[in-house]
């Protein structure tokens, strides 16, 4: 898993991140609210991964990452893994951020049962004393943080570019709801413009 895309806030209260990716230098991202960020990164498992396997687990790893916290709690998963069905789980994006000195990590994912996918899931942890350990406390950035990851990561992409993709017109006619009087998304305002347009944006959206 070769990279991060960073964004690092330069100021507070108006949190502004930049990006940072294979030297490519995108658009800023803004997250207006009483929250003090100060990293967060976005993680495309099956773009940004070495090989697409990457992004399968088909075993429980024991090591005490995310992703192997992840497998943990799926142990179930692969104890009826034989030669003939292969239990898996499939992750998507990762989101990692730090605010009101706490670090959180919230992986997108999915079962992968007798060739059936689940719908969408978010499993959500937090760092104390140096160890990740899941929660399940749900707060307001939580929730705007799950639903940004309830986006197709081609379809997070569309809003964060300031150019209109003619393939995506849905996304090309929200796209200014999302953005501040600066053109920079508002991760917020991206989270709202989501609830509010599930019907418009559902090829958009994982299940």
């Amino acid at each position: 898993m070769k990279y991060l895309i960073k964004y690092i806030v330069l100021f507070f209260p108006l949190i502004v991140f930049s990006q940072d990716f294979n030297n490519f230098k995108g658009n800023k991202i803004k997250a207006d609210a009483s929250f003090q960020f100060t990293t967060a990164y976005y993680y495309d498992y099956q773009i940004n991964s070495s090989n697409i396997t990457d992004s399968i687990y088909i075993k429980v790893n024991y090591e005490k990452t995310p992703e192997g916290l992840l497998t943990q709690s799926f142990s179930n998963l692969f104890v009826l893994n034989q030669d003939s069905i292969i239990n898996q789980l499939v992750v998507y994006s990762k989101i990692i951020i730090s605010y009101n000195q706490k670090e959180w990590c919230f992986i997108k994912f999915k079962t992968k049962e007798k060739e059936l996918l689940s719908k969408n899931q978010v499993f959500i942890l937090s760092k104390s004393d140096s160890l990740w350990n899941k929660k399940d406390s749900i707060n307001e950035i939580i929730n705007s943080v799950k639903t940004i990851l309830s986006l197709k990561n081609n379809a997070f992409l569309q809003f964060e570019v300031a150019e209109d993709n003619p393939s995506y017109p849905e996304i090309n006619k929200l796209k200014p709801l999302v953005k501040d009087a600066d053109g920079v998304l508002n991760i917020f305002k991206l989270a709202d413009v989501i609830e509010k347009n599930k019907s418009i944006l559902g090829k958009y959206l994982d299940e």
